[in-house]
């Protein structure tokens, strides 16, 4: 009997064991899992300097997939100091150091229109915070938490075309771009400059937008935009694009001949074309083969 009985446990703490054993791989990849979302949104942030600005995600909040996005307010009400709730005002929402909407500090405005990379999503309360990497209107890549009513994911504002598609072999997604320090042609408009110049270019598209009008003319600074390229040796004229109105708009810019592009840059067409502060990034080139 009670060999019986010995025998008897053996074998359920051989089952039990066994059941154990089954389960640590599921486990073991799961915290894996979180480990490598948390390692590689950790880096993406890491990699704009503001690590030591804002307050990091917690390792659970990481996304193993990054989720591309874009700043759209169009439809978010603000509640005024007569709690009457009014559209958001202004191109631009707020991005904060912490996931607290009210935590008092900021990170650079992110504008309406700009698309964001979302590395982290985290419950604040019944809201949610997403931690993003967005380009400031410096073009210098920047990281901070938003609130995901202020994102979307459709682009929100006008598409528009200058020449005619043509084929190409190659892409460029990306250039790391600054503002240079002083005007180009006969204007005072700082203009794009690429970092690393793209070779044999065919295409590429410009965001652009006006982000300060400084003036109560609204509509002396609105009016077509002309986009010129440098080569490295000289201007030269891509075309004109319509910007009757204000908003965001992403312009496809098809250049007559594959060219080298060093800058870029847009002069309005208006009675006021120094006044108004705007942003611009060229992105997505095509080049020839």
């Amino acid at each position: 009997m009670k060999h019986t009985k010995r025998f008897g446990s053996r074998i359920l703490a051989a089952v039990c064991m066994l059941a154990l054993l089954l389960t640590l791989p599921v486990f073991a990849f799961a915290e894996g899992e979180v480990s490598s979302a948390a390692q590689k949104g950790l880096e993406a942030i890491r990699s704009t300097g503001d690590d030591k600005y804002i307050q990091l995600p917690k390792e659970e909040s990481y996304l193993a997939e990054f989720k591309t996005r874009y700043v759209d307010f169009s439809d978010v009400l603000i509640t005024t100091g007569v709690n009457q709730a009014v559209p958001m005002g202004g191109p631009s929402a707020p991005v904060e150091c912490r996931p607290d909407m009210n935590g008092g500090r900021r990170m650079p405005f992110a504008f309406q229109g700009s698309r964001v990379t979302v590395v982290a999503e985290q419950k604040q309360g019944n809201r949610t915070m997403a931690c993003i990497l967005y380009r400031a209107v410096t073009n210098k890549m920047r990281a901070g938490w938003i609130w995901d009513i202020y994102l979307g994911d459709e682009y929100p504002g006008r598409s528009l075309t200058i020449g005619e598609e043509k084929s190409g072999s190659g892409s460029v997604e990306t250039v790391d771009v600054s503002w240079s320090d002083q005007g180009f042609l006969r204007s005072p408009q700082k203009y794009s400059v690429l970092e690393n110049p793209v070779q044999n270019c065919v295409a590429f598209t410009l965001e652009y937008q006006v982000t300060a009008e400084n003036t109560d003319k609204g509509l002396s600074i609105l009016g077509p935009r002309t986009v010129y390229v440098n080569n490295g040796k000289e201007w030269i004229k891509a075309g004109t694009f319509e910007y009757p109105a204000l908003g965001t708009v992403r312009v496809r810019v098809n250049l007559e001949e594959a060219t080298d592009i060093a800058a870029v840059g847009t002069i309005a067409d208006c009675p006021l074309p120094n006044t108004f502060s705007f942003r611009q990034f060229p992105s997505d080139f095509a080049t020839a083969g």
